[in-house]
């Protein structure tokens, strides 16, 4: 992989570990333990039909950047972008033993982030953006995959889909976790137990938790080694920070 390509998914700190030989990004994959992040913005697909192309662009792009600065800043690894969601992994190419903890905090964090980017944002009479967050933990095939022209780090693995699952559960502002990751986290996080849902390619329904607070840190951990989705409902929650208007 090229520096450039490396930007991309990665924080700095990562990348240069791996441009300068410490770590090896495997082609192909390797089956290891993964925490996965999702996230998409509430009422994006109706925004858009009333906002002009450049702005919604000019938008996304400013949204972005501070979420996965975020990401980065928890040495996250950025997945990749669909539409207005993000898909971010923790645990490869570097695992960190709080793993888990860390995808939870920096999605925390991000709320803040957001809170800051939609006061800004109703300044210039702009709507507040809403946003679901969704996270998973197991095991995943992680690694280099696609052409040498388009090759990208991803995971493959039902983790994947289960943290998809739970963020089209999300309302906006809601952090939900599945049993498997809130029962690894520390005692720093407040969670509340959210209804059981069924969720596609599950038979029994799943345990939900939603985050309510996090103690704060001192330092961000060193480094070691929707409500439903747009397409389920029109129904916007708030946001933690700045509540959107009722429609």
């Amino acid at each position: 992989l090229t520096r450039d390509r490396l930007n991309r998914f990665l924080s700095p700190m990562v990348r240069d570990r791996i441009i300068d030989g410490q770590l090896d990004v495997v082609p192909g994959g390797a089956r290891t333990e993964c925490t996965v992040y999702n996230s998409d913005i509430r009422g994006f697909t109706r925004m858009s039909e009333h906002t002009p192309p450049e702005e919604l662009v000019e938008m996304l792009n400013s949204y972005f950047e501070g979420m996965v600065q975020v990401i980065f800043e928890f040495e996250g690894t950025l997945d990749k972008y669909m539409g207005d969601g993000i898909m971010a992994l923790w645990g490869a190419p570097v695992p960190h033993p709080d793993d888990a903890e860390r995808a939870v905090e920096c999605a925390y964090r991000q709320t803040e982030v957001l809170g800051a980017f939609n006061r800004e944002r109703m300044a210039r009479d702009k709507s507040p953006l809403g946003v679901g967050v969704g996270i998973d933990t197991g095991h995943v095939v992680a690694g280099s995959i696609g052409t040498n022209e388009t090759l990208s780090y991803t995971v493959i693995g039902d983790v994947a889909n289960v943290s998809a699952r739970l963020c089209s559960k999300a309302l906006a502002g809601q952090i939900v976790l599945s049993e498997t990751t809130r029962n690894m986290l520390g005692s720093r996080f407040e969670v509340e137990e959210l209804p059981p849902t069924h969720i596609r390619g599950r038979e029994e329904a799943v345990r939900m938790f939603n985050v309510i607070r996090s103690q704060p840190l001192s330092q961000v951990p060193p480094t070691s080694a929707a409500g439903p989705s747009d397409e389920a409902t029109d129904e916007d929650g708030p946001t933690r920070a700045a509540p959107p208007p009722a429609d």
